[in-house]
């Protein structure tokens, strides 16, 4: 259910979405988190909630919705609130400030976050290039860019390591959990001292290649020689010791991925493409400060 208010305050809108809540007879508490998503246009609100909502699944929690844009038509504030059992065990509150200076969305958001919960900020599409500076980004322990639907991604992963903060992340490195994790447990595997070579297959214009390479870089100390190649991410890894190879690749189409090492047959691995949805699930557990991350961060630079 939907129910929009017009020229309306923070005020009004918490106790209208008190209410309703309890109108529809829809427990309050429950919900782990603060979840405050910032977007660009009113066109971008509904895929939005449509991400948070499978995100929220996992974490009930309250999504504000802030439509930040520089064209807005409206004056003063509009407000449409989400709830019912669709909705799950979380509630949605969509802001439309008009034309409320940016640095003043914090004062319309703070009334509407559960106290005492802790809070995120997620950019789901555009995101600034400091975002612990945002209004809206100063208010939570978390926040979450998403480099993956940029234009220029490559350049807006450095602007974040010139900016980083405590508690950044972004959406690209969660994407490529699954391979690190598998490439990890692959180099334990192999008790190899030293990888002389190391080649990645990838989209050359996709982030979470790229942060893959700068976390290899990281740990193995060695520059990975990137492949490029026209797939939706990553198509393989390969460690080379000694001519001996180590690889784990994934067909573009497939969730199966094939580890292959020297003197043993082929293993099959699970390995899901992951979408946006997934990746912030992921993030929203984790509310501390990544430092591997902010490591990987670094070496972007």
């Amino acid at each position: 259910m939907i129910e929009t208010l017009t020229d309306t305050t923070s005020a009004a809108i918490f106790k209208r979405l008190a209410q309703l809540t309890e109108e529809a007879a829809i427990p309050a508490s429950g919900r782990v988190l603060n979840l405050i998503t910032v977007v660009a246009a009113e066109t971008e609100v509904a895929p939005a909630i449509k991400l948070c909502s499978a995100a929220s699944v996992e974490h009930p929690c309250r999504v504000i919705i802030v439509v930040n844009s520089p064209q807005a038509l409206c004056h003063g504030l509009n407000a449409s609130l989400h709830y019912g059992t669709e909705m799950g065990a979380s509630d949605v509150i969509v802001l439309n400030p008009g034309g409320c200076a940016p640095e003043s969305l914090d004062s319309l958001v703070i009334p509407l976050l559960i106290a005492d919960t802790p809070v995120v900020c997620f950019w789901p599409f555009t995101a600034p290039a400091a975002p612990a500076e945002h209004p809206l980004g100063r208010l939570a322990s978390r926040r979450i860019t998403n480099s993956r639907r940029l234009e220029t991604p490559f350049e807006f992963i450095r602007q974040l390591a010139r900016n980083y903060a405590p508690g950044d992340t972004d959406l690209a490195w969660a994407a490529v959990t699954m391979w690190r994790g598998l490439l990890a447990a692959l180099v334990d595997e192999a008790q190899v001292s030293h990888f002389d070579k190391v080649k990645i297959v990838g989209n050359p214009t996709h982030p979470a290649p790229y942060l893959l390479a700068k976390w290899i870089q990281l740990k193995l100390a060695v520059e990975a020689e990137f492949i490029p190649k026209d797939v939706k991410t990553l198509e393989s890894v390969a460690l080379i010791s000694k001519g001996q190879v180590y690889e784990l690749s994934r067909a573009d189409d497939s969730a199966v991925a094939v580890l292959q090492r020297p003197g043993l047959a082929k293993t099959m691995v699970n390995l899901p493409r992951r979408q946006d949805h997934d990746s912030l699930m992921e993030d929203l557990r984790l509310l501390d400060e990544d430092i591997l991350y902010k490591e990987v961060l670094a070496l972007c630079l």
